[in-house]
C-alpha cells in the first residue's frame, strides 16, 4: 500500500512539474512575441496623470525620479491612505520649495526621518506638497490594461497580460506602450500560489538575475523637462 501510495506521489509531482513546463514555455512564446516597450512619438513633460495605481508611492517616485509632480484620482476611500488622501476625488502631488510652506506634514516627517542621502538631499531645500483638484489637468497619462485566462483550468493556472500606454489626454492618442505576460501557477488543490513568473524571470531569460522588460519605460516616451 505504501509504494502504491509512493508510486501516486511521484506520478503527481512529475505531472505539475509537466503542467508548469508547458506553462512557461507558452510564457516565452508570449514574451518573444510582442512583450517589450515600443515608442511610437515622444513628448516632453514635467509630470503625468497616473490613471492606474492609488498613488500610494507617489511621493518616493517624485523624490527618486526625474518628475514634478504625479496627479491621480481617488474615487473611493483607501484606509491604508487616509493619512495622505483623506477625501475621495484627484489630487495632484508636486515637489515645491520648503520655503513655499506647502510641505505635507506626514509625508514630510517621512521624508526627514530617512537617513538615504538621495532623501536628505532633497529635504534641505525641497518637501511634497498635495493640492485638490477638481479633475486632472495633466496633457498625458499612463493607463494600464490587464487581460488574464486560464492556461490550464484544472491546475489553476492563469496567464496574464498587462500593457501600459502613455496617452495624450487631450486627443487620446497614444505615445507608446510597454507591454509584459506573467504566468500565475498555483498548488493542485491549494490556494497557496507559486512565485509569479514574469518575462524578466531568470526562468525565462535564463540569466541569474531578474529584469524588467518595461524599466524606465514612462521616462522613455515623456521626457523629463530639466529642473
Amino acid at each position: 500500500m505504501n509504494k502504491l501510495f509512493f508510486l501516486i506521489g511521484i506520478i503527481f509531482i512529475a505531472s505539475c512539474t509537466s503542467d508548469e513546463e508547458r506553462g512557461l514555455e507558452e510564457l516565452k512564446r508570449l514574451c518573444e512575441k510582442d512583450a517589450g516597450v515600443k515608442i511610437y512619438k515622444t513628448a516632453e513633460a514635467d509630470g503625468y496623470y497616473d490613471g492606474y495605481t492609488d498613488c500610494h508611492h507617489c511621493w518616493q517616485n517624485l523624490i527618486e525620479g526625474p518628475y514634478r509632480y504625479i496627479e491621480f484620482c481617488n474615487d473611493k476611500q483607501r484606509n491604508s491612505l487616509a493619512w495622505i488622501f483623506p477625501d475621495v476625488g484627484c489630487s495632484r502631488v508636486s515637489k515645491v520649495d520648503r520655503a513655499s510652506g506647502q510641505c505635507h506634514a506626514a509625508i514630510d516627517k517621512k521624508v526627514t526621518s530617512r537617513k538615504w542621502t538621495k532623501y536628505i538631499e532633497f529635504s534641505e531645500s525641497s518637501c511634497i506638497a498635495i493640492e485638490p483638484i477638481g479633475w486632472p489637468e495633466s496633457e498625458y497619462g499612463y493607463e494600464l490594461t490587464r487581460k488574464e485566462w486560464w492556461f490550464d483550468r484544472n491546475i489553476r493556472s492563469k496567464m496574464i497580460k498587462s500593457t501600459g500606454s502613455i496617452v495624450n489626454t487631450k486627443t487620446g492618442v497614444v505615445l507608446g506602450e510597454g507591454t509584459g505576460y506573467s504566468l500565475f501557477p498555483k498548488w493542485f488543490g491549494s490556494s497557496r500560489s507559486r512565485p509569479l513568473i514574469h518575462c524578466g524571470s531568470y526562468k525565462v531569460t535564463g540569466k541569474n538575475k531578474i529584469e524588467s522588460i518595461t524599466e524606465g519605460f514612462i521616462e522613455s516616451i515623456l521626457i523629463p523637462i530639466k529642473q
